[in-house]
């Protein structure tokens, strides 16, 4: 998963996380049977962010959505 124009942090995914997994990101591997928890700092940058899928096979079906930070 990937989130146009901010970086974030997993803080949770229904484990310990790893120390791979710490840090800031702006994609990461998501697993169906696994939740994760992420913490984007969006600083005051109101409105509408895209995020999708990496998997081009994924992309191109449809896995991609628009959020609004308000």
């Amino acid at each position: 998963m990937h989130i146009h124009g901010v970086h974030f942090q997993v803080i949770s995914n229904g484990q310990d996380v790893a120390e791979a997994e710490l840090g800031w990101k702006d994609t990461i591997t998501i697993d169906c049977h696994r939740p994760r928890e992420l913490i984007v700092p969006f600083r005051g940058l109101n409105g509408r962010y895209v995020f999708h899928c990496h998997n081009l096979e994924h992309e191109d079906m449809g896995m991609i959505a628009t959020f609004e930070a308000i």
